[in-house]
């Protein structure tokens, strides 16, 4: 991958890395209109006078705005937004798999955050990722790793435009800690 240096990003074995069941329901008889199942989860496209989508596109715009991106609670949600959860898409590159490109964009967040800060971070796992449409599409991910001189884990977090084969990270950082008022 171009500005990428593999040897400077230690991964685990695939294998060892969990991510969520992506499984979509293309067939339902008894579903409404304007609608979809993901993994048994009935999603609503919203009407213009909708209330109830309204409602959720509120408290959804407070969850991703409050978190800049990353944290949203998609569990509270019966409607799509114009940002999804990354593993309700399918297919989303036609040379690699889903985990494979999410893994290309963790690798360049580390090696930005490697570079501009002098550590050597290694992948622990991802928690989760979210998308929105730009010039490409921006990633707002979250994933665990530990820099080789430590034994505890951090969160980090990650935005990264791809466009083509233009990855840009846009920021990494670590996961900020929130205060308790």
């Amino acid at each position: 991958m171009p500005g990428v240096d593999d040897s400077k990003v230690r991964l685990r074995d695939p294998a060892e890395i969990e991510s969520p069941e992506r499984k979509i329901e293309t067939k339902s008889e008894d579903r409404p209109p304007n609608s979809f199942y993901f993994g048994g989860k009935l999603l609503r496209v919203g009407e213009p006078n909708d209330e109830e989508c309204f409602r959720q596109a509120k408290l959804f715009s407070k969850q991703f705005g409050d978190s800049e991106g990353f944290d949203v609670d998609w569990d509270s949600f019966d409607y799509v937004f114009s940002v999804v959860n990354f593993y309700w898409q399918p297919q989303l590159d036609d040379r690699m798999t889903n985990d494979e490109l999410l893994k290309q964009l963790i690798r360049a967040a580390i090696e930005e955050y490697d570079d501009d800060n002098g550590t050597e971070l290694e992948l622990i796992d991802y928690v989760g990722a979210n998308m929105a449409p730009c010039k490409g599409i921006m990633y707002y991910i979250t994933f665990r790793a530990k820099d080789v001189s430590s034994t505890n884990p951090e969160l980090y977090q990650a935005k990264v435009r791809k466009f083509c084969d233009d990855i840009a990270v846009k920021l990494v950082r670590e996961k900020p800690h929130k205060e308790i008022s």
